[in-house]
């Protein structure tokens, strides 16, 4: 996939050649509601500084079954966390 598709949504994709969009797989239009769909999505997401927002999840036993005991990210406020996700299976 071409480099310019990183994080800079500004670039120019009037003076693209036809390799670009060959090698890209898609058109022009569906780039650019692509590029559109994910600034509106980044808009949403919270800032890089600002404090997480609370989630609370329930623990998982051993076996991988619910165990009823819950843990909230307030409760580590202050300390780093890790989230971990992934298929186990």
């Amino acid at each position: 996939m071409p480099d310019e598709l990183g994080a800079n949504y500004e670039m120019d994709l009037d003076n693209k050649p036809r390799e670009f969009w060959d090698e890209l797989g898609i058109s022009r239009s569906e780039l650019e509601d692509i590029l559109e769909l994910q600034k509106q999505l980044e808009a949403r997401a919270p800032a890089i500084g600002t404090q997480a927002p609370d989630f609370r999840l329930e623990r998982l036993d051993i076996r991988g079954k619910a165990s009823g005991n819950y843990e909230s990210l307030a409760n580590h406020r202050g300390t780093p966390v890790a989230l971990l996700f992934g298929s186990y299976t």
